[in-house]
């Protein structure tokens, strides 16, 4: 609008990456059960793995899956797990979850793999000034989840998630404490909140009907 854009041409505000996730197959929510012990921080970037592996070393969690955003950042991270005593495997050398404390899940593609298996999930870019991944992913595959303060990507999606207890805010400060807070019961509040959110969404045809509106403009 800033730039010349008339009123008469906006159409619905829509988070697509929401709507993607709530189109298909039902969200998925159910008991943690042998997941409540499975922690996933998901797309991390430079500046977060240290405060996550130290947060995860002192949590009441039993596994860690960590998918650096950039796969190729996999021997520095490695470094990391080796300086802190902390066992690992990698999955680009065919290693499955479960063989060692942490998986250091240096691979494309496997994403939803590692969410449908963690009952929680911190959401990467958000510790360091990244403006944050989409929360819509995890959620969708029953993750509770925890994010730092750099959402600007997704604003108002963590807004919303925040707001309906279905997403906790954190810092490298206040992360080892919040995965303290993190029982199974919690897990479970956090993903139905979350899965409740996603339900609403997935209704595209306002934005169907804007599209052809304006085409016909």
């Amino acid at each position: 609008m800033a730039l010349g854009l008339p009123l008469a041409a906006l159409g619905p505000d829509f988070d697509l990456k929401a709507e993607a996730a709530a189109q298909g197959a039902a969200p998925v929510w159910r008991p943690r059960a042998g997941r409540a012990g499975w922690l996933m921080a998901a797309s991390t970037n430079d500046g977060e793995e240290a405060a996550i592996l130290d947060a995860f070393a002192a949590s009441g969690f039993d596994h860690l899956i960590l998918a650096p955003r950039h796969p190729r950042r996999g021997d520095a991270i490695a470094a990391m797990l080796v300086a802190r005593g902390l066992a690992y495997h990698r999955r680009s050398a065919g290693a499955v979850p479960g063989g060692a404390r942490v998986l250091l899940a240096d691979t494309m593609g496997e994403m939803a793999d590692w969410y449908a298996l963690c009952g929680a999930c911190l959401i990467g870019g958000t510790l360091v000034d990244k403006g944050g991944h989409t929360p819509w992913e995890p959620a969708r595959h029953g993750c509770a989840l925890l994010h730092g303060p750099s959402v600007g990507n997704f604003a108002a999606s963590f807004a919303a998630l925040d707001a309906a207890g279905a997403a906790r805010p954190v810092t490298a400060l206040t992360l080892s404490a919040a995965l303290a807070a993190l029982d199974g019961a919690t897990q479970d509040r956090m993903a139905l909140a979350a899965t409740l959110i996603l339900q609403e969404k997935g209704d595209t045809e306002a934005l169907f009907q804007a599209i052809l509106t304006h085409s016909r403009l």
